[in-house]
């Protein structure tokens, strides 16, 4: 009998919880409010209903109201709603008739929840609850049903006899074994059971009892499982019940073993997107996530048809101090999980920032670490790049590996990954590799270049590219041609010269003279009126400074050689040279003789053009300096002029080859010469192939064919200016042209 001492009255008036039998939920809690008479009896004096939620005597017991509010969803009205979403006319009697068992178990679970939450306040309250078995009014001392302040416990006995294995069920109430056979047990709940017995409401010691297991021994003392069904029943029943519940075995071995724990942290990305961390410990073939409670593992065992169990159980101190080292290292706990306080919400960064400054000391710490964040296990090794050279002439071939743990990958394999950012590459045990972010941007240049033999090609105009590059350091082969793009030192104006060079036009003469000497073409593309043609003149001056031509043979005495002249030279010096070619619209012939006379009176030249032309050219060419001539007669003469050896081929207004389709550009680029030099003032007049057609006259495939460098620079730069594209460009091109304006001198 409860306290009813602590029962709260208004007027005479008192809740209680009335169990009502339904045929379709069992034993049904519903609320009522009882009269309560001058003898101490009871009879009821109102169901209380939704109406009553807002009644005084519901607002000055908080607890009453929900108690009304989760009575009300199991009515009859309301579970109809329920299992009929779409407003069907179908009742709860024929929809559980037809529902699958998957929808049966989760209904009946549903509502083993609301009873389970209206006893659990009834109990905290102590309210008074009585047994309404025939729905009389009056209710009557022998309906009144306690609660018992002490859990229920049961003790599964499993015995192995002969060849039966046999299964009983005790239960405590109270410390007092019950007979179940006899008990009247009343069954309300199945979920963490509640039950009545002896007019008592009593719930498990153990929440994870169900009461189903307890139905069978209601009517019988013991369970007999046949030879057959052992196997089963052991691995489905004994197994799980022996790892959360007190139990006797008899007839069976159940061994303690001992083993090593396999720690594991789990990367992974929930369902919001956040990247955590799950620790998890794996006994011999059982995986746990840190947080669960479960402190057993059971295995079943079989031999020759005998069956017997080993028990595991979980190393919580040793799984602490693992925990504690996460902590250590500085990953932060939340519910179920550790995270990294990063910011990096992209997979790939996140990877390629934890294998790279975190995964080792997890893994010294005692953790394998597993990638989930990807389809496949993520390879943690870190990639090493090694590289060989090859130069053949003005070409270096680099021909690039990279090492990831045991595997060697050759650097053509990563090329449309490179090229397309595609981070992950399918190594062949199944792992992967995540390309780091900064190769895309270090190597994109790179990956454009490497042909299908894994060779990257590189003009030694390029080589740059790998003095900037983060992950390629140059060779001493490359370093050796890079320093040849390093203007060291000043050389010293030639004497021959007869003019003052201003600051800006030595420097440009400087540039000039020790690109083309180490074998790269320029181009100088000042504003008109800052002496381009004054700057060139000093390079040849220097060039043929203390040369000749051949020891045999003398240039003449005269300035000017015609070509119907004879050709002497009293010249002395060392070194032997070749004549320059000097490539110019016909209007300009005149100017730059004027140069020549005015600013370098010691160069020798003679003007290839006119009629009978061709008869003694060969006649001067290594006779005299300068070789001049206009770009239509190099179109027209090409077959006769490509059998000639330049030193020195001087473009002026090389904008005249921009058109790489016309017989100009093809003519002036398949001349021969050791050196180029390009004179402009526009050396872009209309698009990027303006420039390629300059350049490719100066460095032969700097800049690959058009059709590679329409794909490559021309359209990605038209699309956007301040792209990679135009970056590399602009430092390809910087190196080898020159442009100051008015204002900057």
């Amino acid at each position: 009998m409860p306290n009813f001492a602590s029962v709260s009255v208004t007027m005479d008036l008192v809740f209680a919880l009335a169990f009502i039998s339904d045929k379709i939920l069992g034993i049904v809690p519903v609320p009522y409010l009882l009269k309560q008479d001058t003898g101490g009896n009871y009879s009821i004096y109102k169901r209380l209903t939704i109406n009553d939620l807002q009644s005084d005597f519901v607002n000055d017991k908080e607890w009453v109201g929900k108690i009304i509010e989760r009575s009300l969803l199991l009515a009859q009205p309301e579970l109809n709603k329920k299992v009929n979403p779409k407003h069907t006319k179908t009742t709860l009697d024929e929809f559980i008739k037809t529902a699958n068992n998957s929808v049966l178990k989760y209904l009946w679970g549903w509502v083993d929840n609301k009873k389970i939450e209206i006893l659990n306040i009834a109990k905290e309250n102590q309210s008074l609850i009585f047994l309404n078995k025939d729905h009389y009014a009056a209710v009557y001392r022998e309906d009144i049903i306690g609660i018992s302040s002490q859990p229920a416990r049961v003790v599964f006995e499993f015995e192995r006899k002969g060849g039966e294995l046999i299964y009983r069920l005790k239960l405590f109430c109270e410390e007092e074994p019950v007979d179940l056979i006899t008990s009247g047990i009343t069954i309300i709940t199945n979920k963490q059971p509640f039950i009545v017995y002896q007019n008592r409401l009593i719930s498990f010691e153990n929440i994870n009892f169900n009461g189903n297991k307890l139905k069978p021994f209601l009517t019988k003392k013991e369970i007999v499982v046949n030879e057959k069904m052992q196997g089963l029943f052991f691995k489905k029943f004994i197994a799980p019940v022996v790892k959360k519940f007190d139990y006797t075995i008899e007839g069976f071995d159940f061994t303690e073993i001992k083993t090593q724990v396999k720690p594991y942290l789990m990367l992974e990305r929930t369902f919001t997107g956040e990247i955590v961390f799950t620790p998890v410990f794996e006994y011999r073939d059982h995986r746990v996530e840190f947080y669960k409670q479960q402190a057993v593992f059971v295995n079943v065992l079989e031999n020759k048809g005998v069956y017997s169990l080993e028990r595991i159980h979980r190393d919580f101190n040793y799984e602490n101090s693992l925990l504690d080292r996460l902590n250590r290292i500085g990953f932060k706990r939340k519910e179920k999980c550790f995270y990294l306080d990063t910011r990096l919400a992209d997979i790939y960064d996140f990877t390629e920032y934890f294998t790279t400054t975190t995964q080792k000391t997890i893994e010294a710490a005692g953790f394998r670490v597993v990638n989930r964040l990807f389809k496949s296990e993520v390879n943690s090794s870190f990639p090493e790049i090694e590289y060989k050279t090859k130069q053949r002439h003005d070409w270096f071939d680099l021909y690039i590996e990279i090492t990831v743990g045991e595997f060697r990958i050759k650097f053509i394999q990563l090329k449309h990954h490179i090229l397309n950012g595609i981070r992950e590459f399918n190594l062949s045990d199944g792992t992967l590799f995540i390309i780091p972010a900064l190769w895309f941007t270090e190597l994109y240049p790179l990956a454009k270049r490497t042909n299908n033999n894994n060779a990257v090609k590189i003009h030694k105009a390029q080589l740059h590219l790998l003095r900037k590059n983060k992950l390629i350091r140059p060779d001493k082969t490359i370093s050796d041609s890079l320093s040849k793009l390093e203007i060291k030192g000043k050389p010293d104006l030639p004497k021959g010269i007869t003019a003052t060079l201003r600051d800006y036009q030595k420097t440009g003469f400087h540039w000039m003279y020790h690109l083309t000497q180490n074998h790269f073409g320029v181009c100088l593309a000042d504003d008109m009126g800052l002496g381009k043609t004054l700057q060139v003149i000093t390079v040849l001056q220097k060039y043929f400074e203390n040369k000749v031509f051949d020891k045999s043979v003398h240039p003449p005495t005269n300035r000017q050689v015609l070509l119907f002249d004879e050709a002497t030279s009293d010249n002395t010096g060392s070194g032997t040279v070749s004549s320059a070619l000097l490539i110019v619209p016909k209007s300009l012939i005149f100017n730059w003789i004027e140069e020549f006379n005015k600013f370098s009176p010691g160069l020798t030249y003679t003007v290839y053009h006119g009629n009978n032309r061709q008869d003694r050219l060969k006649d001067v060419f290594n006779k005299v300096h300068i070789i001049i001539t206009t770009y239509g007669i190099v179109r027209r003469d090409i077959e006769e002029l490509i059998k000639f050896p330049f030193s020195y081929i001087v473009a002026d207004e090389s904008q005249a080859i921009k058109n790489p389709r016309s017989k100009i550009f093809s003519s002036v680029t398949a001349l021969k010469s050791d050196f180029r030099i390009a004179i402009t003032g526009t050396p872009i007049e209309n698009n990027l192939t303006d420039l390629w057609s300059q350049m490719n006259f100066l460095n032969p495939h700097i800049l690959g064919n058009r059709k590679y460098f329409e794909e490559n620079y021309a359209i990605p730069v038209s699309k956007d200016p301040g792209g990679v594209e135009a970056g590399e460009l602009k430092d390809i091109t910087g190196l080898l042209l020159l442009r100051r304006l008015k204002k900057e001198v």
